[in-house]
């Protein structure tokens, strides 16, 4: 099963400490998984050099629109975190 990286981004967009490592069946499962870490922070889920998704916590006040998974446009979808 792939490996997958969660990267929580401060409010000025910046990495907010390590990735959190998971392994999950697919796509899907990793971001179910990152959700379940949403505390105030986004989090961007990479798989690889890929950004599989970018994550808005429900109490966002800034006006990102989501799509009907939570997730919006990554802004720095081709800044990859390592790998």
């Amino acid at each position: 099963m792939p490996e997958y990286r969660f990267y929580k981004i401060d409010p000025k967009g910046h990495v907010a400490g390590p990735a959190t490592l998971v392994v999950c069946a697919d796509d899907f499962s990793a971001v179910q998984q990152a959700r379940t870490l949403l505390d105030g922070l986004d989090i961007e889920v990479w798989q690889g050099k890929r950004v599989v998704s970018y994550l808005v916590p429900d109490s966002s006040k800034d006006g990102r629109k989501k799509g009907a998974d939570g997730s919006v446009p990554s802004p720095v979808a081709s800044r990859p975190h390592g790998n």
